[in-house]
């Protein structure tokens, strides 16, 4: 029996769900490929007139994806009113209706008349905290009869569209959390500068036996504002975030299909040429997803369009190994960039910062450059046993 439209209302305007559903960055997106093919496919395998990928928020049902829509529906690509898609809300297993108008708990629902439907399928979709976010659908203008076989598959299609999400969501995270830490590490040779170098000069006085009254408080006042500026930039650290741990070929696959789609646009073809399929054991998602994810990022947008960028990984011993490979060339007066780590191509973050990311978290990273072979960067970082 379908819950009361009160508490669906509720549960569809509540202010966390609606949060959960905007975090996703989704929400009027153009059409994306990703999602495109995953309903298309649903709809021909089960042979549905339409399938869809529907986000629900306080005032609309948002179609991010849809194949058989037809016209206004297919452009405006959203619906406001009552929907099946909001009877998925707060539900884990798939909302199953073979005939609409056979049941009183579906049959005033508005776009049985204005669309015609009359079987629906929805496999709900909810984030890693249990918010309902929207449904993976089918629709049919006639009464259904939904197989088994038809459901198991959409809920595979459902999952892969929510793991979609939910990489997105996560490579967004990290260019944040990057572009951030890259302000950090700014502002700290900013912040540090004055202090750190009137300690220098005053203590060079000290060491020179000119240690009188006004070297003595220059250095005292040097120390004092060193430690302001050390607070002030720890006030801006964020907390660490809970670990997340994946298997490392599943990670890499993901993080090169989801940087895929900018490599094309940018006519650069992106390859795995070694997944780290002999490694069993477990990574940090977040570190290896967000160093990966720039480290592709970089390659791709120094690569001429016509090269590949290629990524290696296996197991070496406990640790995790990942390289990056591009075809840029470069010349002996770029040699310099592999000692200093100060890449002046990279757009999002310099290789300084993810040196740090990965020594504080057990790992290390390295560069290999040439005229010949273009650039090679590479990343270590322990596994979970």
């Amino acid at each position: 029996m379908a819950p009361p439209i009160e508490s669906i209302d509720r549960l569809r305007a509540d202010p966390t769900r609606v949060r959960a559903v905007l975090a996703t960055g989704l929400l009027d997106a153009p059409p994306d490929d990703s999602f495109d093919r995953l309903t298309a496919l649903g709809a021909r395998l089960i042979k549905a007139p339409a399938a869809f990928l529907s986000l629900v928020d306080a005032e609309r049902d948002f179609y991010v994806s849809h194949h058989g829509f037809e016209e206004p529906l297919a452009s405006e690509r959203m619906l406001a009113g009552r929907t099946f898609c909001h009877h998925t809300l707060g539900r884990s297993e798939p909302l199953v209706i073979e005939d609409a108008l056979a049941d009183p708990a579906f049959a005033t629902v508005p776009t049985i008349e204005t669309l015609g439907v009359r079987a629906y399928l929805g496999v709900p979709l909810q984030d890693d905290a249990g918010q309902s976010l929207g449904s993976f659908c089918a629709i049919d203008f006639e009464p259904r009869v939904w197989t088994k076989d038809e459901i198991a598959l959409f809920e595979e299609l459902a999952r892969s569209c929510l793991r979609e999400i939910q990489l997105r969501k996560a490579l967004e995270l990290a260019r944040r959390s990057a572009h951030t830490e890259e302000r950090l590490r700014c502002r700290t040779v900013r912040e540090l500068r004055h202090p750190l170098t009137a300690m220098e000069c005053f203590t060079r006085l000290l060491e020179g036996g000119k240690a009188d009254e006004d070297a003595i408080r220059g250095l005292r006042c040097a120390v004092d504002l060193l430690g302001a500026s050390l607070g002030h930039l720890a006030r801006h650290s964020a907390p660490a975030e809970p670990t997340s741990r994946r298997r490392p070929a599943e990670l890499v696959r993901d993080t090169v299909v989801m940087m895929g789609p900018e490599a094309a646009e940018r006519g650069v073809a992106l390859v795995i040429e070694e997944e780290p399929t002999d490694v069993d054991d477990a990574v940090d998602t977040r570190l290896v997803l967000r160093v990966l994810a720039h480290l592709v990022e970089n390659a791709v947008s120094v690569s001429r369009p016509g090269s590949t960028v290629r990524v290696y990984g296996r197991g070496l011993g406990g640790s995790l190994e990942i390289s990056v490979v591009d075809e840029a060339r470069t010349s002996p007066a770029d040699a310099e960039w592999s000692v200093s780590w100060g890449d002046p191509r990279a757009r999002s973050v310099g290789l300084s910062s993810l040196r740090e990311l990965l020594e504080a978290n057990g790992g290390s990273v390295w560069v290999e450059r040439s005229a010949e072979h273009g650039t090679t960067v590479g990343f270590r970082v322990p596994l979970a046993h």
